[in-house]
């Protein structure tokens, strides 16, 4: 199936480019293939995280997960965050593998850079940590290790 939902409504996505295939390495289709195998739902038309009050039908509620995920939170003692968080997270760590700024608008499902850009800066705190070691060797007269970049 193509398209997305919100709100247990399945319907088309905003963009033509959410509507994309997604391509997933095989050690992510092999976990989600494990964890749908270990479900109450796993015939094939059911959804990989599938609502339990609506059988495997829909998947689970925007309120379920939100629930479930601020519980986690607490438990996990790191404040007050919600669901979205997990996206910011994931262009993080596009950005830390040191995937082209293209490559993560794709990843991200975005229409254009700047939409990227503003799930955070481009560049890490480990780029920006390495660039300020860089400028201080050259300070202190070593410039080995300076390259570019």
């Amino acid at each position: 199936m193509k398209g997305g939902f919100v709100r247990q409504i399945v319907a088309g996505t905003k963009t033509p480019e959410s509507q994309k295939d997604l391509p997933l390495s095989t050690e992510l289709v092999e976990m989600l293939a494990r964890w749908k195998q270990g479900t109450q739902f796993g015939e094939p038309a059911d959804w990989i995280f599938a609502s339990p009050v609506r059988r495997g039908t829909l998947p689970w509620s925007y309120p379920r997960v939100l629930k479930v995920f601020t519980k986690a939170a607490a438990v996990a003692q790191v404040g007050h965050i919600r669901p979205h968080v997990l996206r910011h997270t994931y262009r993080a760590w596009l950005s830390d593998s040191g995937a082209p700024l293209e490559l993560q608008r794709k990843l991200m499902r975005h229409t254009s850079i700047t939409m990227t850009m503003q799930y955070g800066d481009h560049e890490t705190d480990r780029e920006l940590a390495d660039l300020n070691a860089r400028v201080a060797r050259t300070a202190s007269g070593s410039r080995s290790g300076w390259q570019g970049g």
